[in-house]
């Protein structure tokens, strides 16, 4: 796997965990508005998902965001261990049961929402994707 191949790689797995986030963000954002009534605009529901703790538990997920963002933009790119570091990390939050953890909700929902389940199905392909192209 070339050093553009393992950027290139990188970008499919951010843009399913984008995606993901995107439907968290949607998932809390009704449950927060059935809470506390309706959010008023995009510039609200950003401050929310920043600073209200009824969407603190996607920031390990916008964390990982930035990050795999960041280190498929930088100069080197990222090593094949870098690469194999951030497969870790995905799997790992998504996949966590600890209790309180984000995969703890996260499967949950997983099992509840159809929205989803189709984000899930695209984030396993890209993880998928990615593993495949290092072998």
């Amino acid at each position: 796997m070339t050093p553009r191949d393992r950027r290139d790689g990188l970008r499919p797995l951010s843009v399913a965990l984008r995606e993901l986030h995107r439907a968290l963000v949607e998932i809390s954002r009704t449950g927060y508005e059935l809470a506390n009534g309706p959010v008023s605009g995009s510039s609200e529901l950003l401050q929310l998902v920043l600073h209200d703790e009824a969407f603190g538990w996607l920031k390990p997920l916008s964390s990982l965001i930035v990050e795999i963002d960041e280190r498929s933009a930088e100069d080197p790119a990222p090593s094949p261990r870098e690469i194999e570091e951030v497969l870790t990390r995905v799997e790992t939050l998504i996949f966590s049961r600890d209790p309180g953890a984000f995969g703890v909700r996260y499967m949950a929902l997983l099992g509840s929402e159809p929205g989803i389940a189709m984000t899930h199905f695209a984030l396993r392909s890209a993880l998928h994707d990615l593993q495949l192209a290092r072998a």
